[in-house]
């Protein structure tokens, strides 16, 4: 082998490492369904296209088109992020503009691919997974990750101490 062919296979092999290969991208493709139904309401789809565009479908009254962005790859699971905004009318009547955040962690549990979206809980329990996506083709109806059971599976921590009953 010459020394171009070596350089050139060593490179091929660090790129997909440092992220830099477009895998990401190419796993998140395709249409993801929130795993849990909530009575008439329809699910909540991501559909993930080229150019790192996200079209959020079901969630306001018209699908919303943003740009996401991915960090962290580390052991497979990376974050996904986005945002939107859109307007609000309060109750006194006033109109006002609301930022939507979405902070995803892709990961895999049993060998599917996951979308999990933490929050933070103030009750002890500290992040929590809210809501979960599956790929459309690979869906499990009210599927739960391991994380998720972990996570919110956790007891909240008391706000107060009781004291022990007096002992005379």
């Amino acid at each position: 082998m010459n020394k171009l062919t070596l350089i050139t296979a060593a490179m091929l092999t660090i790129l997909p490492a440092a992220g830099l290969a477009g895998e990401p991208d190419d796993l998140l493709k395709g249409i993801w369904i929130d795993t849990v139904s909530y009575e008439d309401m329809p699910r909540t789809e991501l559909h993930f296209g080229d150019n790192s565009t996200v079209k959020i479908v079901n969630l306001e009254k018209d699908p919303v088109t943003v740009t996401y962005t991915v960090d962290d790859l580390i052991d497979n699971q990376y974050r996904v992020k986005f945002q939107y905004s859109h307007q609000v009318v309060k109750p006194n009547g006033r109109e006002v503009t609301f930022t939507e955040y979405f902070e995803l962690l892709y990961h895999e549990d049993d060998g599917f691919p996951v979308l999990s979206q933490e929050i933070m809980e103030f009750d002890g329990r500290g992040i929590i997974i809210m809501t979960e996506y599956m790929k459309k083709d690979a869906l499990i109806d009210n599927f739960s990750s391991a994380l998720k059971k972990r996570l919110n599976g956790r007891k909240p921590v008391s706000s107060y101490r009781e004291m022990p009953p007096d002992t005379e």
